[in-house]
């Protein structure tokens, strides 16, 4: 189910049983599959991936190749970039994971 308010860009795709609502943005060739559900205010770019069992809501950017997936729980001021990958466990609230240039 995708909800009408969200942005899939040309070259971006949801499918599978993904649950995507609210103002969650695909950019470039990012995708959400499986049974991934994704709220709030996402953003995704930069062949980004939200999959499998996992579930992110709240302010959560996901950029250069950066993953998520299994049975991961991700919430709140989360950027996830670089190669960053969550497959398990849960992250909330302002953190950066993934490599960060100076």
């Amino acid at each position: 189910m995708v909800a009408p308010s969200v942005f899939v860009g040309p070259n971006a795709m949801i499918k599978d049983q993904a649950v995507v609502v609210g103002s969650v943005r695909l950019f470039d060739r990012s995708m959400i599959e499986g049974h991934a559900v994704v709220a709030d205010t996402c953003t995704l770019r930069d062949n980004s991936c939200i999959s499998g069992e996992a579930i992110v809501r709240g302010q959560v950017t996901l950029a250069h190749n950066a993953r998520i997936d299994g049975d991961a729980r991700v919430n709140g001021g989360v950027l996830l970039q670089h190669f960053a990958h969550i497959s398990r466990g849960v992250l909330s609230g302002g953190m950066t994971v993934g490599l960060l240039h100076g």
